[in-house]
């Protein structure tokens, strides 16, 4: 029975439990084909259709966020009953259809870039699948220092709260 009880939380989006321990993972392409593998089986297991490999990596930012920035999300679901963070008005944070929190900034009014870019997916700095996902990015820009990988992390569609120590810290480890 409690079986059914993870399965209907992974599908529907109600908890975030982490089903899949992050900290024995290397790569985050590691961790997303692991976690879409979960998500094959749920779909075969529930005779579903969807895209398991964007509904892994939903899965792991929204249990990355929900880890790092509860008070933000709450203010964001419910504004008029919880107070705004700085973070929040600062940054210009919003929830998007996934219900993962994302910033709005100037590359907004741009037309010729993908949504991802333009509003990217808010990452906390001190979680391990952001460290996954910095070290990922580092790799693709061929180990070219801070800036190449703080470059290509925007590229990808993700914004590291306190990037440039986030991309160092990680870089020196």
């Amino acid at each position: 029975m409690a079986h059914a009880s993870i399965n209907y939380s992974l599908v529907m989006g109600k908890e975030y439990p982490s089903i899949i321990p992050i900290h024995r993972f290397s790569t985050f392409s590691r961790l997303l084909r692991v976690t879409s593998f979960v998500y094959k089986f749920l779909a075969i297991k529930l005779g579903r259709e969807w895209d398991n490999n964007s509904k892994a990596a939903v899965y792991l930012l929204k249990l990355l966020q929900r880890q790092e920035f509860p008070t933000d999300i709450e203010y964001l679901t419910e504004p008029m009953r919880n107070q705004e963070s700085m973070r929040v008005h600062a940054l210009d944070l919003f929830l998007d259809s996934d219900g993962l929190i994302r910033s709005r900034g100037r590359l907004d009014r741009s037309s010729h870039l993908e949504y991802e870019v333009k509003n990217p997916t808010f990452l906390g700095k001190h979680h391990p699948i952001t460290k996954l996902i910095v070290v990922d990015c580092h790799v693709k820009c061929s180990h070219l220092g801070t800036g190449a990988t703080l470059a290509e992390l925007r590229q990808s569609g993700y914004w590291v709260s306190q990037g440039r120590q986030a991309v160092n810290k990680v870089l020196a480890s």
